[in-house]
């Protein structure tokens, strides 16, 4: 599951659904990479749609890179516990 094919082909299908999907499906696909292939890369796109379309958010003291930082807590929470997770026993 983890070919070149594959992971090459998640990235760009990450960066295009910045463009093209809303926010949550691309924000889900990041997390699908993050813990599947640990993509890291896919906090380039996170910091990319904040430059977008990102908006300051009043109730959280004006932060327009919201996906940002969701991303970078995701992946430190994957690389954290990336060995306890069933999904890496063998």
């Amino acid at each position: 599951m983890e070919s070149k094919t594959f992971r090459i082909g998640g990235r760009v299908l990450f960066y295009l659904s910045i463009f093209i999907l809303p926010w949550w499906l691309s924000l889900f696909l990041g997390v699908l990479l993050l813990v599947f292939i640990q993509a890291y890369d896919v906090l380039l796109g996170g910091i990319a749609a904040d430059l977008l379309y990102g908006v300051p958010v009043a109730a959280l003291g004006g932060i327009s890179f919201l996906s940002t930082i969701l991303l970078c807590a995701i992946a430190i929470v994957v690389f954290v516990l990336r060995r306890r997770l069933f999904l890496y026993h063998q």
